[in-house]
Order: structure tokens, then C-alpha cells, then sequence
């Protein structure tokens, strides 16, 4: 059963069963389970650098990859195109929590669940964000399952969850917000949540669509080189051409601030790092601004501990990445599910085990493998697990 609060579908009538269902199956156990916070439920852990992600419908064409050391907010909901109401509710859900960062100090990504979406009703002039669109059959996270919509998850730049909560599209003014985690997703929160990966422009810099902050703003999403536009604005700087120079400067700071992304994560997230070094690497190609992290890349080559550390982690992101696609450890352990990829999962969270047993890869793959069986073990027919 797909659970949809607010769709402006007929017969949706499951919406009324929330908000108390979805917080049971966000939040599995009783009350007195989830005051238990500092017990750990791995299976509903969200993680960025095990997300599968086909091409975008609409907007830039950002992959999975590109999203690592990027603050992102996502936005999940149905879509219905022939709503006017619906479609401008949700322009305002999306703009309210996306409108505070600096340009582009968000990755901003829509996930429709309807089967046929498109991104006609968002808006494009003006200062509106920048947005990519993709079909709930493009995604899959560990962690998360397509019920209670619309929802919002926002990550800061170290893959972190900092605000997770539902819209209640039954109130189309936007005032029924149900909590899931972290606080309550105000304008200093999406603010301190951008500041960790830094924006792409500063504050206040104009990014009107067709300027050169907002093709900056656009091409720093992806991994495509950014070469090119970076020497139109250095001689538009030159020849003291419109903001140009502030552009340029803006983008130079956010690189600091990438840069010191990737040093803080190379302990704490060996693929994290990797991953926001390689779309760092790519956006600076052939520009002289590619020095520092061409630097750190030579260390990181020659650090066998990281090495060994990132070879684990890349294994595992696969594993959790394969399970989140068939759901496995989440919802109903009865729900059919291919055998062959059921066995794929565990193959792989094995493997991890015993070739990264001392990394913490190795260590998570431990929990992981403990917390899939637990779940398959609640099932009431036999599981081929």
C-alpha cells in the first residue's frame, strides 16, 4: 500500500492513516523504542554515498556521484499536472526550504512517485532555484521508502541528515509539518546546513537565469568541466564587465570551502572525500584553480590506510546500494523480492567482511549483516536469506 499525505488523487484514502502509521514504519518499534536515541537502527540509516540515481527528467543532468560533499535537499512527492492548486503547493514546499541558501549552496533534487511527471509547473525565471527532476523509479536510498508524501530530507556536506519531515498536503497552506528527525527545517538550519559545503556564489551575488552565476550555479551541480565559462569570467573581470569579478571570487571561496570538506572527511568518510575529490577534479580540469586538489589527490593515491579504508567503503555502498533498490531490510520482510538479488546482498555484505574486516567498512558490514537477518527472520514464510 502506497501511502500519499495529501495526493490530490481520488480514492487515496490511505492519507488518513497518517501521520500514526508513517511514524510507526518510519520509526519501527514502540514509543519507548524511539526515545532510545542513542541506540543505533542501522536499516533506517540514510546514506548519500550508497544512493542509485538514473538521469533526471528535467533540469541538470547531476548523478549520484556528483552529490557526495554536496549540501542536497530533496523533495519526494506525487506529482498531478492538471491540478493548479497542487502544483503551486508544491512550488511553494520546495521554494520555502530551498530560497534561504545562497546560490548554490544546495543541490536541490525532486522525486516524483507518480509513473507519468514532468516539470512544466515548476517556475524557471527569476531567482528560483535550480532543480533537477527525476521519477521515483530513478531512486533508491537505504533508508527511505516512498510513503507519507510529500517529504523533505535535508543533508549537510558531510552526508548527514539534518532535517527530515512531512508536508501534509491535506493543509495546502503548508502548516502541518510532521517531524521525523532532526529539527524543524527553518531558514538558519538550511543556512548552517549549506555553510558545511559552502555556496557556489556568495549571498547576494544576482543569479537571474542566463547570467553568469546562474550557468556557474547550474554547471557546479554535475562533474562536467568548468574551464571554459571560468576564463569567459576572468576576462569579463578583466574588462570590469557586469559582477564577473564577484562571481569568480564567490566560486573561489566555495572551493576553499570544498576543499576543506574533503580533508575533514578523509578519516571520517574515506568515499565521501574520494567521491567530492573526483567532481572537484573534473569541474577544474585544465584551470589553474586545480591545483590544491590535484595535491590532494597525489597524497591520497600514496596513503595506503585510506586506500584500504575507500576499497571497503566502495564495497559496502554497492551492498547497501543493491538492498535499498529491492527495500530489503525495509517495510514487509514477506514482500516478494528477486531471489537472485536477495543473494546478491548477502554475497556482498560477506565479502565485505572478510576483505575489510579491520576498516570501518568492514565493522558496518558486521551490523548490517546482523540487522538484515534480525528483519528476514520476522518474516512468516522462510526467506532465501
Amino acid at each position: 500500500m502506497e501511502l500519499e499525505t495529501g495526493a490530490r488523487f481520488p480514492g487515496k484514502t490511505a492519507a488518513r492513516l497518517i501521520p500514526a502509521l508513517l511514524l510507526l514504519l518510519v520509526h519501527p518499534g514502540s514509543a519507548q523504542d524511539r526515545k532510545k536515541k542513542e541506540e543505533r537502527d542501522i536499516l533506517m540509516e540514510m546514506d548519500l554515498c550508497s544512493l542509485s540515481l538514473a538521469a533526471p527528467i528535467d533540469g541538470p543532468r547531476v548523478t549520484a556521484e556528483d552529490l557526495p560533499g554536496r549540501a542536497v535537499l530533496f523533495v519526494f512527492s506525487s506529482s498531478n499536472p492538471g491540478d493548479r492548486n497542487w502544483s503551486e503547493f508544491l512550488v511553494r514546499t520546495t521554494r520555502k526550504y530551498a530560497d534561504p541558501a545562497p546560490p548554490g549552496g544546495l543541490a536541490v533534487l525532486f522525486v516524483q512517485s507518480a509513473k507519468t511527471t514532468d516539470a512544466k509547473w515548476f517556475p524557471r525565471e527569476g531567482n528560483a532555484p535550480v532543480v533537477s527532476f527525476f521519477p521515483e523509479d530513478a531512486f533508491a536510498m537505504p533508508g527511505f521508502a516512498f510513503v507519507g508524501l510529500p517529504r523533505v530530507i535535508l543533508f549537510d556536506g558531510d552526508g548527514k541528515v539534518v532535517s527530515h519531515f512531512i508536508v501534509d498536503g491535506r493543509d495546502l497552506a503548508g502548516n502541518s509539518i510532521h517531524q521525523v528527525a532532526g529539527p524543524p527545517c527553518t531558514p538558519e538550519v538550511v543556512r548552517k546546513a549549506a555553510a558545511t559545503s559552502g555556496a557556489v556564489l556568495r549571498a547576494g551575488t544576482p543569479s537571474d537565469a542566463g547570467t553568469d552565476g546562474r550557468k556557474l550555479v547550474e554547471g557546479a551541480l554535475s562533474s562536467a568541466p568548468l574551464a571554459p565559462l571560468l576564463r569567459t569570467l576572468r576576462d569579463r573581470a578583466k574588462g570590469g564587465k557586469g559582477d564577473a569579478g564577484a562571481v569568480l571570487q564567490g566560486f573561489k571561496e566555495y572551493l576553499e570551502a570544498q576543499r576543506a570538506l574533503v580533508e575533514r572527511n578523509v578519516a571520517a568518510n574515506p568515499l565521501l572525500a574520494h567521491r567530492a575529490l573526483n567532481r572537484l577534479l573534473a569541474q577544474t580540469q585544465g584551470d589553474e584553480l586545480a591545483a590544491p586538489f590535484e595535491a590532494i589527490r597525489k597524497r591520497l593515491t600514496q596513503d595506503s590506510k585510506f586506500q584500504e579504508e575507500l576499497k571497503g567503503a566502495e564495497a559496502l555502498a554497492k551492498v547497501r546500494g543493491l538492498a535499498a533498490k529491492i527495500k530489503w531490510g525495509m517495510m514487509d520482510p514477506d514482500a516478494p523480492r528477486p531471489r537472485e538479488d536477495i543473494a546478491a546482498v548477502r554475497r556482498g555484505v560477506e565479502e565485505v567482511i572478510k576483505r575489510y574486516a579491520k576498516t570501518q567498512a568492514g565493522r558496518t558490514a558486521e551490523e548490517l549483516k546482523q540487522a538484515w537477518t534480525q528483519w528476514a527472520a520476522k518474516a512468516i514464510d522462510p526467506l532465501p536469506w
